[in-house]
């Protein structure tokens, strides 16, 4: 239904949260038990993408990088170096899990406003070495700020 209506009002694409700032994933994950499919026993981004692509729709996945229920967050992040390379590692992991299971569609994520120049300069925030983890693994989806998104569609 929500499909139908985005193409009634003459919509090319969709973008669903597939998860936000609490960490309730919209979907199946091998990484967290905290889903709609354990909760429900459903997969609610992979029924949005069926039905999108269905419909002639492209689909864009926002995915919150910060959530409060993995630890660390980016918060400890911020203050020590261990926790920072888990962050990073489980941030890549939940990125790599929707790239792999959603293939052909754009994932993107947000920066915290304002942006903590600690954690995001290119030095500290490895977006190139997700980017290019994806490029190695042979799958189509891209991984980019929501900024850059709107430029990739």
């Amino acid at each position: 239904a929500i499909c139908d209506l985005a193409v009634a009002a003459g919509m090319r694409y969709v973008v669903l949260t597939t998860m936000h700032h609490e960490g309730f994933r919209l979907y199946r994950s091998r990484l967290s038990d905290f889903s709609t499919w354990t909760t429900c026993g459903r997969d609610l981004v992979a029924e949005v993408m069926t039905a999108a692509r269905a419909r002639g729709l492209r689909v864009g996945l926002y995915h919150s990088l910060n959530n409060w229920m993995d630890q660390p967050d980016s918060v400890a992040a911020l203050e020590s170096k261990p926790d920072y390379e888990r962050f990073i590692a489980t941030t890549h992991e939940r990125c790599a899990e929707l790239a792999e299971r959603f293939e052909g569609c754009r994932v993107g994520y947000a920066y915290p406003r304002p942006a903590p120049q600690r954690l995001v300069q290119s030095a500290q925030w490895p977006a190139g070495r997700l980017l290019h983890s994806r490029r190695t693994h042979g799958r189509t989806a891209a991984v980019a700020s929501v900024g850059r998104l709107r430029q990739h569609q």
